[in-house]
């Protein structure tokens, strides 16, 4: 089962890279995340009848040894 199982974790704490864990993560940039959430915020209060909008932001996955395929996911 080993050799059949890949574990991605999602928030690529410094601890997923620790020798003992070299866990595959996936790199969110919680600040760009934080800034477009205010950013909405704001827009909503100043506009309230605008319609609901949808913001999609990039994530970088880290391959570590929880993944067989370094190249793509």
């Amino acid at each position: 089962v080993p050799e059949e199982l890949e574990i991605v974790g999602f928030d690529n704490i410094e601890q997923a890279g620790w020798g003992s864990y070299n866990l595959s993560t996936i790199y969110q940039n919680a600040d760009a995340q934080a800034t477009a959430a205010v950013e909405l915020m704001v827009d909503r209060i100043k506009n309230p009848d605008r319609a609901p909008l949808r913001q999609r932001q990039m994530v970088t996955p880290v391959f570590r040894k929880t993944t067989r395929n370094t190249h793509e996911l």
